[in-house]
């Protein structure tokens, strides 16, 4: 995800955009084998899951959301977001 479209995300789904960065950053630090089993996956999971459609569609979620369709999506598109956090402590 581009900063753009993060952006945009965020301005239209703020509290959303927060908490699911918050709990993506906690699934990545722990990488994805210990990830899979974690409680943070399944509360981010019923998050996205109560999450509009089109939020869902911000995230790259355009279908099912499950806990692999969220972790890929984590560790593909979200890593460059969360990396750029670490190094500039903004996003």
């Amino acid at each position: 995800m581009d900063k753009k479209y993060w952006e945009d995300f965020r301005s239209q789904y703020n509290v959303l955009a927060w908490e699911s960065f918050a709990l993506a950053a906690k699934l990545y630090e722990m990488g994805a084998e210990k990830a899979q089993k974690s409680d943070e996956l399944g509360q981010l999971v019923r998050m996205l899951e109560a999450a509009p459609e089109a939020a869902r569609r911000y995230l790259g979620l355009n279908g099912n959301v499950n806990k692999t369709t969220v972790l890929a999506a984590i560790f593909e598109e979200g890593s460059s977001l969360l990396l750029d956090y670490v190094r500039n402590g903004r996003c």
